[in-house]
This record gives structure tokens, sequence and C-alpha cells, in this order.
């Protein structure tokens, strides 16, 4: 059974429609329209977005406005050039339980470090294998 992406409508193997948030960037295989790639790429230095720097390391303009239309053009002549990623459906699994597609829930960097192991940390967990980890962490401790 052939799956479409579920925001463009792309079928597997073919490519996103341009700036579709599941898209993935070529170069550093996260999400391809808020990646920082593109502001690297015109000798940007951004920041994380959890940084103190208000404009996330980016000159105001670009933070405010984003690359100009020339340079928007010269990315997805570089984006073209390394190779755009087709679309394949691939199921988002709970590395402890098995659960398909589970919620995505957020934590703080901090407690997800606090109560998955270092070697897990890259994976993907359902918010109540998460808070069963952590409650028998808290218990044997």
């Amino acid at each position: 059974m052939t799956m479409k992406c579920q925001d463009c409508g792309a079928l597997e193997g073919s490519l996103h429609n341009r700036e579709c948030p599941r898209e993935i960037c070529p170069f550093c295989f996260g999400q391809a329209t808020s990646c920082m790639c593109r502001f690297r790429a015109f000798g940007f230095k951004p920041q994380h977005s959890e940084s103190e720097h208000p404009t996330m390391g980016l000159p105001r303009d670009v933070f405010l406005s984003g690359l100009s239309k020339e340079q928007e053009e010269q990315w997805g002549t570089k984006v073209d050039a390394k190779g755009r990623i087709p679309f394949f459906c691939f199921p988002w699994i709970c590395m402890r339980c098995g659960s398909v597609d589970p919620p995505i829930f957020m934590v703080s960097d901090e407690e997800w470090k606090a109560v998955v192991p270092r070697d897990r940390r890259d994976g993907i967990l359902c918010r109540p294998c998460f808070d069963e980890m952590k409650q028998l962490l808290a218990e044997n401790s």
C-alpha cells in the first residue's frame, strides 16, 4: 500500500512539495523547514533556539524575514545538487513497548537525560513508557 505525506500529499518514492514541514534536509537529516543549514550556507552562525541570543545569532533582518528571495533560490539549488530525499513512510515506534506512531510529547533536555539511558537518547519513547521509567528511577534511588 502506497502512503501519502500527511502534509503535502506526496506519494511514497516522490519528493515532498518544497517547504513541506516533513521534508528532510539532505545535509543534516533534520526537518528541512526548521534546520539551520540554509543559514550556515550563507555564512551565518545561528545559535540553538534555547540560546540566550535574542535573534538566535542571526542578523535581525534575517531572523525576522528569513533569507532573501535570491538566497532561497541559491539554497534550493544547493539542496537539489546534494539530492533531495524522497518521501517514504517510516512509522515511529516506541523503543520500549513497540507502540506505533505514539503522540509526540516534550520534556526538557535535562529531564530527558535524567530518565533515558545515554545509549537510547536518540530513540523514540511514548509518554506512558517515559513516565513509567521516571517513576521506576524515583522508586529505586
